[in-house]
């Protein structure tokens, strides 16, 4: 008789309309397939499952390239296009915008984002500080504060594409 293979526990079946090691097992057992066809069997259930399997490198997101920018604040509106390197959790690059280019730096943790730039306003130097939630991979929502001025808006990004 040909050996059983070990069925694989609850949490670990395979995808709907993917033959679990358990189905593949009782068909092997029952001598209607080869080695070598329960050897494909078994290799394609391996791919699928690797692939379902979701790594934290791969739902980590990431910001880098050009993102357009609007912001309302105070009853203003400006629109920048930020184009971003992420390394890692840093966050640089820089914003161009109606007053000019300005250099970026930041923060990402999880779907959490900062970052601040130094501009210049009717009024003299500013400090944008953005905190925003990535909504999706093309999408960032959240709130900008200017420091010198003590004043709160919100800002949406959506990569530029």
């Amino acid at each position: 008789p040909k050996p059983a293979l070990h069925a694989v526990p609850h949490a670990a079946r395979a995808p709907i309309g993917v033959p679990s090691l358990t189905r593949i097992n009782a068909i092997y057992t029952s001598k209607k397939v080869t080695m070598k066809q329960l050897f494909a069997a078994l290799l394609s259930v391996s791919a699928l499952m690797t692939t379902a399997v979701p790594s934290s490198a791969a739902d980590a997101p990431t910001l880098t390239g050009k993102w357009n920018v609007h912001i309302s604040i105070a009853g203003r509106e400006a629109d920048a296009i930020c184009t971003f390197e992420q390394k890692g959790e840093d966050l640089t690059g820089s914003c161009a915008a109606a007053a000019g280019s300005f250099n970026v730096s930041g923060k990402v943790a999880e779907k959490k984002v900062t970052w601040t730039y130094k501009s210049t306003s009717e009024a003299g130097p500013v400090t944008l500080n953005y905190r925003g939630a990535i909504q999706s991979p093309t999408s960032i929502t959240g709130s900008v504060n200017v420091e010198e001025f003590g004043v709160e808006g919100q800002f949406t990004a959506t990569q530029a594409g």
